[in-house]
C-alpha cells in the first residue's frame, strides 16, 4: 500500500518498447449498447435465511464505471452473480440489457481452463490466429518461449490473473464485470489493468478494496452493508472497508 501511495505522486510513465516485463493490457468494446446497461428492481438477495440485500433498486448506465464496495463478508460476489443472472434473485428482478454483451473477471479464476495449454487456451479464442500471432498476444502478458506450453493448472495465481486477463481482452464485450481483480497480481500489472479500465470505451462494474484503483476509476461506488446498498461518493465510501 505504501508503495502504492509513493506511486500516485509520480506522473505516470510508459513502459519502453518491448519492456517484457510490462503485462500490456487494452480492452475493446464490442459495441455502443443501450443506454440502461444493467437494472435492479426491488431486488432481494439471500443465502439460506440471511438476508444479503433487500429491495434494492438502482441502474448502471453506459460508460458507468460503478464499483461495488463493503465490509469483507457482505455477499459481493453472491450479488454480482445474481445481478448477472446466474443466481435467482429471492425477491425483484436484475437484467441486463439486450444490447449489453458482458465479460466477466471471476475471483476464482475458474474462467480459465485448468487441463489446457496456455497456448490452446488463447488458440481455442483465436482459431483462425496463426502460432506466431497467439505466442505475441500471449507475450503481451509476459508469457514466451516454453511457457506457453505449461497446462493453466500449473500456474501461480498471478499467472492464472495474467491468463484471465489475456482471455478477456479477446472477448471485445461492451461490458466488463471484475471482481477483486488486483488480488493476484503485482503493482506494475495494476497500474496496466489501471489504464486498460480508463482507457476502455465501455461500462464498468468493479469490486475491489484497493482503493487507489477506485478512487482512480469510479464514476459512481455502490456501498453494500447491513443488506442495502447506499450510493456516495468514493472518498467517503472507502472508509469503510
Amino acid at each position: 500500500k505504501g508503495r502504492r501511495r509513493r506511486l500516485a505522486r509520480l506522473p505516470r510513465l510508459s513502459p519502453p518498447p518491448g519492456d517484457e516485463s510490462s503485462m500490456a493490457v487494452r480492452f475493446k468494446s464490442g459495441g455502443r449498447g443501450g443506454d440502461q446497461v444493467l437494472v435492479a428492481e426491488q431486488l432481494t438477495v439471500k443465502v439460506d435465511d440471511r438476508v444479503l440485500l433487500d429491495r434494492f433498486s438502482g441502474v448502471i448506465r453506459r460508460n458507468d464505471v460503478v464499483a461495488l464496495v463493503g465490509p469483507n463478508g457482505t455477499g459481493k460476489t453472491t450479488l454480482l452473480s445474481t445481478l448477472l443472472g446466474q443466481r435467482a434473485a429471492a425477491g425483484g428482478s436484475a437484467r441486463i440489457g439486450d444490447t449489453v454483451d458482458v465479460s466477466v473477471y471471476r475471483q476464482d479464476l475458474a474462467q480459465v481452463p485448468r487441463d489446457k495449454t496456455l497456448f490452446d487456451i488463447i488458440h481455442d479464442l483465436r482459431p483462425a490466429w496463426t502460432r506466431g500471432q497467439v505466442m505475441d498476444h500471449l507475450g503481451r502478458f509476459d508469457f514466451s518461449g516454453d511457457e506457453t506450453l505449461r497446462r493453466a493448472g500449473s500456474l501461480s495465481g498471478g499467472e492464472l490473473a495474467r491468463v484471465a486477463l489475456a482471455m478477456m481482452t479477446l472477448e471485445h464485450r461492451n461490458f466488463l464485470v471484475f471482481d477483486e481483480p488486483t488480488n493476484h497480481l503485482d503493482v506494475e500489472s495494476i497500474e496496466a489493468l489501471e489504464d486498460a479500465i480508463e482507457a476502455y470505451e465501455g461500462t464498468v462494474l468493479l469490486v475491489s478494496h484497493d482503493r487507489a484503483l477506485l478512487t482512480a476509476l469510479s464514476s459512481r461506488v455502490w456501498h453494500l452493508e447491513d443488506a442495502k446498498i447506499t450510493e456516495t461518493r468514493i472518498a467517503f465510501a472507502s472508509e469503510a472497508y
